[in-house]
């Protein structure tokens, strides 16, 4: 009985070990996959809009969008961004923006969360 019961002990050890090493293994490669992609980030600005505009209803222009990944927190800075709406108006509008996002609650949750966001040049 002992014995069955160290046997079911030691199977769930080995189960729980390889379970946090492909944890491991699959962070280690999204982290490197995001290293060595965010610096195209620019290459997505279309994509963007598109999303931002169907979702809001407001034409967007995006002004240059970059990226950097020191440490585990993955930055996106952008130029500038202009909202404006179907009058032709501009609702919102700011010259520079920087986010800063928390990858492993990101990740966790299942979508965007962000760490720090900071904006400058704001025009309602």
């Amino acid at each position: 009985m002992i014995k069955s019961i160290a046997k079911k002990i030691t199977l769930l050890t080995q189960w729980l070990g390889l379970v946090a090493a492909l944890l491991i293994i699959g962070m280690v490669i999204i982290i490197f996959l995001g290293r060595q992609t965010i610096g195209q980030l620019d290459e997505l600005r279309p994509t963007i809009q598109s999303f931002i505009e169907s979702n809001t209803g407001f034409k967007v222009s995006l002004g240059t969008l970059s990226g950097e990944w020191p440490q585990l927190i993955p930055i996106i800075d952008i130029q500038s961004v202009e909202l404006i709406n179907p009058q032709q108006n501009t609702v919102l509008s700011f010259n520079g923006a920087r986010a800063e996002i928390d990858l492993f609650s990101s990740i966790k949750l299942g979508s965007p969360i962000w760490r720090e966001l900071a904006l400058s040049l704001i025009h309602i």
